[in-house]
This record gives structure tokens, sequence and C-alpha cells, in this order.
């Protein structure tokens, strides 16, 4: 990873500390939420959906994961790492593995989570090039593709609104089972499309997270740092 581009702390981010950084393997501006205390070697991606493209990379905190994190109502010990696409771009798979990969080379296991249009492109990813995280969560995503002969060793876990009409991730659901990899499936009742941070209070997700060792929960009030 290139060295830091700009360092401040997140809108509210109370103790968090938000680095901007540039991957060189696959072009990406990326945000990371660094944990206030050190914790397992594990990297997690968040991949933001259709709302936050554009020219203010600082929106990948607006939803989902990062947003938790910023606000202080949760905390997780482990990096969130979240690209930014600029204003029309689709998540392509191939960037997506590359970064993946570089990951690798800086933490033992890796998390990826998308939302919406992220959801969309952790689908792509697992159907071109496999389960290249140890965990894939999928949230309001949708995925129009089976994957072809690729390792699909990690955990994928599915999350979808009970009333949202947009997400369709049966064919990517049965292509797993059928290669004996069958997903987690939880459909969240009474609940639309707009479930980024429901989503991450879900036990199937707080335990899949704990299973590699990454704590993430609510937390109360945080103290803010003297001046």
């Amino acid at each position: 990873m290139d060295d830091d581009i700009d360092t401040r702390p997140g809108p509210a981010a109370g103790h968090a500390r938000v680095q901007t950084k540039r991957d060189p393997y696959s072009g990406f501006l990326y945000l990371q939420v660094d944990p206030p205390r050190p914790g397992p070697p594990v990297g997690i991606v968040f991949l933001h959906g259709a709302g936050e493209r554009g020219g203010d990379p600082w929106r990948v905190l607006d939803y989902g994961l990062p947003a938790t994190l910023v606000s202080g109502t949760h905390a997780i010990d482990a990096p969130v790492c979240c690209p930014h696409l600029t204003a029309g771009e689709a998540w392509d798979p191939a960037s997506l593995a590359r970064f993946m990969a570089s990951l690798r080379g800086e933490f033992e296991r890796v998390v990826l989570c998308g939302y919406s249009l992220g959801g969309s492109g952790a689908c792509d990813l697992v159907a071109a090039f496999g389960t290249v995280a140890d965990l894939t969560i999928v949230v309001a995503g949708r995925s129009a593709h089976a994957p072809g002969d690729v390792p699909l060793d990690g955990r994928v876990l599915f999350i979808e609104g009970e009333h949202d009409d947009w997400p369709e991730t049966s064919v990517l659901r049965l292509a797993l089972a059928e290669r004996g990899r069958a997903p987690t499936h939880v459909i969240l009742a009474g609940a639309g499309h707009f479930i980024a941070e429901a989503a991450m209070e879900q036990e199937a997700v707080v335990a899949g997270l704990a299973a590699l060792g990454v704590t993430y929960g609510r937390q109360g009030p945080q103290e803010l740092p003297a001046d």
C-alpha cells in the first residue's frame, strides 16, 4: 500500500482514526477506519452502494459498517478498508481481486462486505474469482452469474430485506450449494432495501466475524479526548 494521502478524524469519529490511502495494485482510493486498539490480524473490506459514488471519497463513511464505527455507536477491533468509486463506476471483479490480494499481503485473513451495489460487486467477485475472502457478506445485493471453476473455500453470507424487490441472489446461492458450499441466507422480516446498518447486527454476521477472532458490537457513549 502507498503511504497515507490524508489522515484526519472521520465525521463524529470519537476515538476512530480514518486514513485515506491509494492501493497501487488495484488503483483504488480507499479510506481505512482503524480501531482504537490493535486486534487480530484481520482486514475488513466494505464496498459502498451506488449513492456514495462521485467526487467525495469520504462519503464511503455514510452508511453500513463504517458509518456505525465513525458515529461511535459500534466498535470493531479490526481495520475496515473502504474503497471508493467515481461517478458512474461499478465494482470491477478483476480490480477487486487485485485489491483483496494486496490486503492478503498485509493481513492473515480478510473479510469482504458489500451493500447494494457493493453487494452485487461482492457476488460478481465470487463468480469470477471465487471466495477470495475468508468471509464474504452480501447485503441487499444482486447476482446474475454462477461461479465457474474457481476456489470456493471461504464462507458466504447473504442478508436481504423481506420486502426488497431489488436483490436476487438465488443463482449464486444455488451454485454454491451445488458445489457443497451452502451459504447462510438471512431474510430480515419487514425490512426493505436500506438495511446497511441493521444487517451488521445480525447474529450470523457477528458470529461469522467472531469465528475469525473479530469482535463487533454496540458500545456506550465515549468521552472525546481532551484538547
